[in-house]
């Protein structure tokens, strides 16, 4: 009983000590290898764990939640058949409860058995369709499996039938994050204040939403906001420092992004944001260091590595160090990246400066056949049309043009630095000068265009 009081207590160590002498002086009692399982599990021994729960339904084979137990850890260590099997038995010894219905579809989808997974799901909603929480896990699988649409469906009905429950607030604006209604997202996160005006996530939550519409004052007080209530999270000192580095403090953007790495040192993303404060602030050593640390922390494919690369590959371009530039840009295109179409027109730019403008066309072409389509694709099929020659310099720069006054300042600095390049390219010095310096004066910093167009204008006056 006192190792069993220690493990509610938090207190892991001590109650794994107790529960290990109550094995030792009686070993056939299956509740304490089953209470002693839940310590280690805490603990992150998932083998110790899963000994355990192996133990407790030799013991008590009729135990349906030390299979439902077992078939979540053995989950988690990547066993999928086995954690099949066990809540297949789960579901044996007691069909009506829905939670192993979704817990072996969350399975069946990490198998990719996403039609036996949907299966589950219904088959959980038909055992208890009243039930928020049921709906609330259906809606978090579904939003596993791509389905977004579904995901809303089931979140809205969680809403629907808890409406004063914050968390179910919480989950619905995420996934309207997601379906880019930020607007809705924000109505939502501030809902669950309303409810819960401690829950810290949800004004980090709203924090991201804000930002993302352009709202970067208001970002920063929720990211305060969240900091207050909860000081040990790394997130929004994170999203904070994002914030201030877009308006510019690149010094206290790096104050904030240096909390969040001491507090978390393993996150990848912070050393790629704080790289990115770092350039602001001239330490090219400093970023270069931070983007490696970022590939050093998790070598497989994914969006933070793809613009670790990139980040790597414009200190790089910038410096013209092209072969080095070049591999980085295809390892970015290699690392699963979100929209890589910048990373193609840069490896065009260096392939044409190297004297390979054909072959650059050509792998430009071929890359354009297959890219998945965008908000933004007439702005980004224009840039490959004029790399291409397919139009005129004057029709390019023409349409760089937005209702939006940022969006349109932005796309000048681009479209003058384009235009800048194959001027060079062309051998026509005046001409270059002349567009990266329109490139410059939009004073778009943010884009990388920008930083790139000082740096030609600083090696056209060294020569």
């Amino acid at each position: 009983n006192r190792g069993m009081v220690k493990r509610v207590k938090g207190e892991l160590d001590g109650a794994i000590l107790d529960l290990t002498r109550a094995i030792e002086i009686d070993p056939s009692q299956w509740n304490s290898y089953f209470s002693r399982s839940h310590a280690r599990q805490e603990k992150k021994d998932l083998p110790g764990a899963l000994a355990d729960l192996n133990r407790v339904v030799e013991l008590n084979p009729d135990f349906s939640l030390g299979y439902h137990n077992r078939g979540v850890i053995k989950s988690q260590l990547k066993d999928y058949d086995g954690a099949i099997k066990d809540f297949d038995r789960c579901i044996a010894y007691k069909p009506q409860e829905a939670i192993y219905y979704l817990n072996r579809a969350g399975v069946r989808h990490l198998k990719g058995d996403n039609a036996g997974a949907k299966a589950d799901l219904e088959r959980a909603i038909d055992l208890e369709p009243d039930s928020a929480a049921v709906r609330a896990h259906c809606a978090d699988h579904r939003e596993k499996m791509g389905d977004l649409d579904g995901a809303l469906a089931d979140a809205t009905r969680a809403v629907e039938l808890e409406p004063k429950v914050a968390k179910w607030r919480l989950e619905r604006g995420k996934l309207l994050c997601k379906k880019e209604d930020y607007e809705g997202a924000i109505e939502e996160f501030t809902r669950a204040i309303q409810l819960d005006p401690m829950l810290a996530e949800a004004y980090g939550e709203r924090a991201e939403a804000m930002a993302l519409l352009g709202d970067t004052d208001g970002a920063i007080t929720e990211f305060s906001k969240c900091i207050e209530l909860n000081p040990k999270d790394p997130s929004p000192y994170h999203g904070r420092g994002t914030c201030k580095r877009v308006k510019g403090d690149a010094v206290g953007a790096l104050a904030d992004i240096d909390r969040a790495i001491g507090i978390a040192p393993g996150e990848k993303r912070p050393y790629v944001d704080r790289g990115l404060a770092k350039m602001d602030l001239g330490d090219e050593e400093g970023a270069e260091a931070d983007f490696r640390r970022a590939l050093e922390i998790d070598p497989k494919p994914s969006y933070t590595r793809s613009f670790a690369y990139w980040f790597l590959a414009r200190l790089r371009y910038d410096r013209q160090s092209w072969d080095e530039a070049l591999a980085n840009l295809r390892k970015a295109c290699e690392a699963d990246p979100v929209e890589p179409d910048y990373f193609r027109f840069r490896i065009w730019l260096i392939r044409a400066r190297l004297g390979e403008r054909g072959a650059a066309t050509k792998e430009l072409d071929e890359y354009l056949k297959v890219r998945k389509a965008t908000s933004n694709d007439k702005w980004i099929l224009g840039i490959a049309s004029f790399l291409t020659g397919r139009i005129a310099e004057q029709e390019f720069l023409g349409a760089a043009v937005s209702k939006d006054e940022k969006t349109a300042r932005g796309r000048k600095c681009q479209a003058h630095f384009y235009a800048g390049t194959l001027r060079l390219i062309d051998k026509d010095r005046a001409g270059a000068e002349a567009l990266f310096r329109k490139s410059v004066d939009t004073g778009e910093w943010p884009y990388a265009e920008h930083r790139s167009a000082k740096a030609e204008l600083k090696a056209l006056q060294a020569k």
